[in-house]
């Protein structure tokens, strides 16, 4: 059988091209509608300033939407332990219409290492799960090579108590009274801080990435912010309300749901376990690195092979990681890009040059 290796090393490059979303079609900065008066969002000002850099320096590295008719949403956080030093919120977008070769790699990937019997869900937390460890090499290369998306995952310092401009307690409470004031619902100050700091991320990455006539799809995870019912659509309004906060937005459909049952659907359970298994990889390394002075530290079998995963994006999945820290010398918070790195090269991974 003669093999073209050069023709194939081709195709790999068009295909990774094709995922790519090119220099001149990113619009920055991201800038929603404002009242009179009102100051832009400090997430939004932090995000467009490291975007500004990443993007003069050629390295902003986006994943290309305009040939998917729906993009999917998955999130998932971490940091809700007392012993966490960090909040994680991570936003994974995927085209919807581009799944067919991850579905039936998952497929496969699932009957071999016996996840179905009964539905297994790729989880952090079910790491130390012997066939879920044993599959997580594969599930990660499978998203890397054919999950058209981008996980971003923010970062937040628990010395932090709001992102509402003031670093203050009473900050959280006044998110929680506007909230209450608009119709969306009563919240505790704690999760009308964490409502404030998703549907701010998730709006501006829809802005940045997804092109108008796209249908958009959410999936979150169960956590606080949806507890009940009336929190659920609370949460998809200010969704809804968050995404049209901008001029010149039309999309064709936005719906926010939550976890389908694990005997329903496997596919969308795959697909959020990408943003459990990064926010709490995430959490679970810098939380140790910050407790122990020492860079000698042992992180959990699972947790490593994750941030190993994050150090390269994939050839068609990216991987992006955004820290805000606050300096309180200086009043001041700080916001930059995390970039993990291998201390040395992967010895079975094929390199694919692109054009940013």
């Amino acid at each position: 059988m003669n093999v073209n290796y050069l023709e194939i090393e081709k195709i790999f490059k068009d295909y990774a091209q094709s995922c790519l979303l090119k220099k001149e079609d990113i619009k920055l900065p991201v800038i929603p509608s404002l009242n009179e008066g009102e100051e832009l969002p400090l997430l939004f000002k932090s995000l467009n300033q490291g975007m500004g850099v990443r993007l003069s320096r050629g390295e902003l590295v986006l994943p290309n939407f305009k040939n998917c008719e729906t993009v999917a949403i998955f999130t998932d956080y971490g940091g809700e332990s007392k012993d966490s030093k960090f909040f994680t919120y991570t936003v994974t977008l995927v085209g919807y219409n581009q799944l067919t070769f991850f579905e039936k790699k998952m497929s496969e990937i699932r009957e071999k290492y016996k996840l179905n019997n009964p539905i297994k869900e790729i989880g952090f937390k079910d790491l130390r799960y012997g066939p879920i460890r044993d599959s997580l090499e594969e599930y990660l290369l499978a998203i890397n090579n054919f999950v058209n998306g981008i996980s971003f995952t923010l970062v937040v310092d628990k010395e932090i108590h709001s992102l509402a401009e003031e670093n203050k307690k009473e900050s959280k409470y006044l998110i929680a009274k506007i909230l209450e004031e608009r119709g969306f619902g009563t919240y505790k100050a704690d999760v009308a801080e964490k409502v404030y700091r998703i549907t701010n991320l998730i709006s501006y990455l829809v802005h940045l990435l997804v092109p108008n006539g796209k249908k958009i799809f959410w999936m979150s995870d169960h956590d606080a912010t949806i507890e009940t019912e009336d929190m659920h659509k609370n949460m998809g309004n200010l969704l809804n309300n968050a995404i049209y906060s901008y001029e010149n937005v039309e999309y064709g459909t936005v719906v926010f749901a939550k976890p389908f049952a694990k005997e329903e659907d496997t596919l969308f359970l795959d697909l959020l376990s990408i943003s459990d298994l990064i926010a709490g990889a995430i959490e679970h390394y810098l939380t140790r690195q910050k407790k122990f002075a020492s860079s000698d530290f042992k992180i959990s079998k699972g947790a490593d092979q994750i941030l190993m995963w994050l150090a390269n994006n994939g050839l068609a999945f990216k991987k992006s990681t955004y820290i805000i820290r606050y300096d309180n010398q200086q009043k001041a918070y700080n916001g930059s890009f995390l970039d993990f790195r291998l201390n040395e090269p992967l010895n079975n991974a094929s390199y694919v040059d692109i054009f940013l």
